[in-house]
């Protein structure tokens, strides 16, 4: 299974026990056969923890106060071991078979150095409410990443604008390429 890449999924989380098993499923549910999968919690005091140990090895995950969502995600792409990075918030899930599309991008167009594309809006019980468009590309909204391409962008400035709980990695192939479609869905509210 070495001959396709490693990519590595980070979640940041804080005090989201009511989402993040959800959030834990849909990633260790994913196709693709080799995802290492990052929790960086910033030291919930709810029931986050519990839930992280239940999953043993499935996953690595810290429990340590940070400074946010985006030094979440830093600490979590400096630890990862994967050619391509991605995160997904505590309360949002992938649609099944997201990563592969992820994937398939990237090889299918080298020259790209991101993907994005589209999800759902969904509400606390995970009923779709509407389409979360894609919007033509800005850096600053950068989802799946080569991590040859996070180092030129400097990591801190590729991740989402602090407060950010918008996902809509993965996947949709490069300018030109048709839409992947919806394969994550986003809390509304």
């Amino acid at each position: 299974m070495t001959d396709v890449p490693l990519v590595t999924v980070v979640t940041p989380s804080f005090n989201q026990a009511r989402f993040i098993r959800q959030t834990i499923e849909s990633v260790l549910t994913q196709s693709y056969p080799r995802i290492e999968y990052l929790v960086m919690d910033g030291g919930s005091t709810d029931e986050t923890r519990a839930i992280l140990e239940s999953y043993g090895d499935r996953l690595a995950w810290v429990s340590a106060p940070d400074r946010g969502q985006t030094d979440a995600i830093n600490k979590g792409w400096r630890r990862a071991r994967g050619t391509i990075v991605a995160y997904l918030n505590s309360d949002d899930t992938y649609l099944p078979g997201a990563v592969e599309k992820a994937v398939a991008g990237l090889c299918a167009y080298p020259e790209a150095g991101a993907l994005y594309g589209e999800g759902y809006h969904v509400d606390e019980a995970g009923r779709v409410i509407d389409r979360y468009p894609t919007e033509p590309f800005d850096m600053s909204e950068r989802r799946c990443t080569r991590r040859s391409s996070a180092p030129s962008a400097g990591i801190s400035d590729a991740c989402p604008r602090s407060g950010s709980t918008d996902t809509r990695w993965p996947c949709s192939t490069p300018s030109g390429a048709p839409p992947a479609g919806p394969t994550s869905p986003s809390r509304s509210g």
